[in-house]
């Protein structure tokens, strides 16, 4: 838990959940000379306090830190089927079809796992921090979608004149006879990923798998490995391109 979170809500919070920094800050010191704790100092005076700035910045627009917001908080439901724990910053999603993990211990955020709900807080926001729970909590989304769903893309080759052949090997997609060539296009497929051919439409794969990161990049990896050089793309059209994708 960080310093923020403890200073906020055992002062803060209590007393003052909407009131900007200005407010409080004037609200310390005004209690720190007169000898007064802030317990005893009333929310009467910060109210005062924080309409006295109003009125002095009438005429001109109140600067960033009497607009801050204390904190922004997204919450992410979970699932009955699915258990979710919470390991500092660091996420565990078990499901029907298997289990993810991710580590988020680069954002300054505050995880609180409740009955039902994943509250996500992050405290001071301001810019691109403010916009950081929402982005944690889609990522939070897509591993319970993964791990009760899955996830799926149809991938198709397009060509002219030279049709294109794919081979699924284990760990390995190859394409072959692109454009004419004799070189075999080879691809890693990336752990917990499963690519099938399609008997029936040979010029067809489908991408399959829980983790939605590693199966569109598995996916963007086969793209890339059949792009054309050195002629104008708008011409060459041929390569392997995503015609479909959703949830099993």
């Amino acid at each position: 838990m960080y310093f923020s979170q403890l200073f906020a809500q055992d002062i803060f919070a209590i007393y003052l959940p909407e009131f900007p920094i200005l407010a409080i800050y004037e609200w310390f010191l005004e209690s720190w000379w007169c000898g007064t704790t802030f317990i005893q100092c009333p929310a009467v005076h910060v109210q005062r306090q924080y309409t006295q700035c109003l009125q002095t910045q009438s005429d001109a627009p109140l600067p960033f830190f009497c607009k801050m917001h204390l904190k922004n908080t997204v919450s992410v439901h979970i699932p009955a089927e699915v258990t979710l724990t919470v390991n500092k910053q660091e996420i565990t999603v078990k499901g029907p079809r298997g289990e993810l993990k991710r580590n988020f211990d680069m954002v300054p955020l505050d995880l609180l796992k409740t009955a039902d709900a994943l509250q996500i807080t992050v405290w001071f926001p301001r810019g691109k921090l403010n916009a950081m729970p929402r982005t944690i909590a889609s990522h939070i989304t897509n591993m319970i979608t993964g791990v009760t769903k899955g996830f799926y893309f149809v991938m198709k080759a397009a060509h002219a004149h030279f049709p294109m052949e794919f081979v699924v090997k284990t760990g390995l997609v190859e394409v072959r006879n692109y454009i004419g060539q004799k070189e075999v296009h080879t691809t890693e497929i990336l752990p917990g990923v499963t690519v099938t051919a399609d008997k029936e439409k040979k010029n067809e794969i489908k991408v399959t798998g829980n983790d939605i990161e590693a199966v569109s990049y598995t996916c963007a990896k086969i793209h890339q490995s059949c792009r054309i050089h050195n002629k104008d793309i708008r011409k060459f059209l041929d390569g392997v391109y995503v015609a479909e994708r959703g949830t099993l």
